[in-house]
């Protein structure tokens, strides 16, 4: 039976947004649904898992880990310490400016990490070891600005005005399936509490980046039990089955959390809530590069595919060889 679409609300002009982005999600989803199944087996070898409900095809019952060591250690070779980039002056006159340059650049390397509490040599190593398994891995790369309330609640500072880095679960990476790397647009997809989104409101500058934040709170109060949106119905983590654990993204009934996409383009960003047929922000790319603020690392090329060939496939192909 083909799933119900949502009722699309809003303006003439944010329903055919909405449209817009939701064709590309129901496209860049059909081309993840076929990767997941490769991914999961690629996550159980590079865990050296080995199944105890009798599917194990082998006698042997001791497993290699010569591919989790491959990938981890040369991570851990790559990226030991801090890199050492610097700007280096090209006339007499650029010495000045290279040197607070490298100083700022140093700054704002340590100072990333109080926006997530994750050191970012942390998260090149994620990034690192995403790309080596799967063969390509993704990061939001944008300016970040938070503001906070202190003391006793009324004073408000600017808590955090800076770069920052996310490395980006590849199972949330809707790309465009059309290319071979990232054009046109690409959307990433989150887990989101109406907190986190209302609080950009009450911080942001002029009028709301968030509109139809009523429209989702609505939805999400009609459901009497649950946490609103679960993660796992999107995609099964299969490094938490692998352990015995279950995903509760999803499942708190007091701070409940929609599916929330964002979809950026050279000249635009538009975020929307696929399952209630809403746009939640359409604004014109705030970088003056006009280029989209999505890193990708891409192991061996493949011409066609925008996932380039992972340092774990050829090792998979023997293993169902055999």
């Amino acid at each position: 039976m083909p799933k119900e679409e949502p009722i699309v609300r809003g303006t003439p002009e944010e329903r055919e947004r909405y449209w817009e982005c939701k064709r590309h999600y129901d496209m860049a989803k059909e081309d993840l649904g076929v990767r997941i199944t490769d991914w999961n087996s690629k996550d159980e070898l590079f865990r050296s898992f080995i199944p105890d409900d009798g599917s194990w095809p082998y006698s042997a019952m001791v497993f290699d880990p010569r591919t989790f060591t491959a990938i981890f250690e040369k991570s851990a070779r790559l990226l030991a310490n801090k890199p050492k980039g610097r700007l280096v002056p090209r006339e007499g006159g650029d010495v000045l400016g290279a040197e607070i340059n490298n100083a700022l650049l140093d700054f704002q390397w340590d100072e990333a990490e109080r926006v997530d509490g994750e050191p970012m040599l942390s998260k090149w190593a994620r990034m690192d070891m995403n790309c080596r398994k799967y063969g390509s891995s993704f990061a939001l790369a944008k300016w970040h600005f938070e503001r906070r309330v202190i003391g006793n609640g009324k004073t408000q500072v600017d808590w955090f005005d800076g770069p920052t880095f996310t490395p980006w679960n590849n199972r949330d990476v809707l790309h465009n399936p059309s290319y071979s790397s990232i054009q046109k647009w690409i959307q990433l997809r989150e887990w989101v509490t109406l907190d986190e989104l209302q609080g950009v409101n009450d911080v942001a500058k002029g009028r709301p980046i968030y509109k139809n934040l009523d429209i989702i709170r609505d939805s999400l109060s009609k459901e009497a039990r649950g946490g609103g949106d679960q993660r796992s119905t999107a995609w099964a983590s299969r490094n938490l089955s692998i352990k015995g654990l279950q995903d509760f993204r999803g499942r708190d009934e007091v701070f409940k959390t929609f599916e929330f996409v964002t979809e950026y383009r050279d000249d635009s960003w538009i975020s929307f809530a696929p399952k209630y047929g809403v746009v939640l922000r359409d604004i014109p790319n705030p970088y003056l590069h006009g280029r989209i603020p999505v890193v990708q690392l891409k192991y061996y090329p493949i011409d066609e595919d925008i996932y380039g060939l992972s340092e774990i496939e050829p090792v998979e192909k023997l293993q169902k060889a055999l």
